[in-house]
């Protein structure tokens, strides 16, 4: 039986954070204002398949590499949102363990074979074509950003099927801080909108479409 612990055990818990996200034209204006207000920490290049439910949009699932990642929308701050990281487990894992550890309790009934063994493309391929569910494979050009103890980056995501977009988004512990670094950053009158969200509003791409091996466009 999966233990249900808070990441794996060589990892150091992620703190929640409250989040303000981005995308489109205003994202892409306000990308130098990071670069000239922030100090920039790190860039990566990753692929993000998440896996969404219909009217689930504070349940954020998504597979990195062979890591079945999951965080969940905890509280709202005005605008901010705060999301809890819950859990994130190496795969393979059996049915039993995805369906009790990684899904919404609704969703308890989908045809996974409890005892099956399943890794990231044997996940998909059960999910992906189920009415509920929605798969995006996205890649992701990440530039990050430092605003002393809050966080922000600028991201370029390639989404399978659905073009290009430019994100940015700040993030920490304090959203009186954040509502201030927003406005410096040029974003006061943008509306927040979490991967979950943005992504829900485009066409999903089929699960067995979205296997991460390989270099897909």
């Amino acid at each position: 039986m999966l233990q249900m612990a808070v990441l794996n055990k060589d990892e150091a818990p992620e703190v929640p954070r409250y989040e303000f996200r981005v995308f489109g034209d205003a994202a892409a204006k306000s990308a130098e204002r990071f670069g000239t207000q922030g100090n920039k920490t790190d860039f990566e290049c990753r692929t993000d398949v998440y896996i969404l439910f219909k009217d689930r949009l504070d349940f954020g699932l998504k597979l990195r590499a062979d890591e079945l990642d999951l965080k969940l929308l905890m509280n709202r701050h005005g605008d901010f949102e705060l999301w809890q990281p819950v859990r994130r487990i190496t795969m393979p894992l059996t049915g039993r363990d995805i369906a009790e550890g990684f899904l919404p309790t609704e969703m308890a009934e989908m045809p996974l074979n409890p005892d099956r063994i399943h890794d990231h493309n044997a996940l998909l391929e059960v999910l992906g074509p189920l009415e509920n569910v929605r798969i995006f494979r996205v890649a992701k050009e990440r530039h990050r950003f430092a605003f002393d103890d809050h966080l922000g980056e600028v991201t370029v995501s390639r989404i399978l099927g659905n073009g290009t977009h430019v994100t940015c988004a700040v993030e920490g512990a304090d959203p009186t801080r954040l509502k201030d670094l927003r406005q410096e950053l040029g974003l006061k009158d943008c509306e927040n909108t979490s991967y979950p969200s943005f992504l829900t509003a485009l066409e999903p791409t089929g699960g067995s479409d979205c296997t991460l091996d390989g270099d897909q466009p």
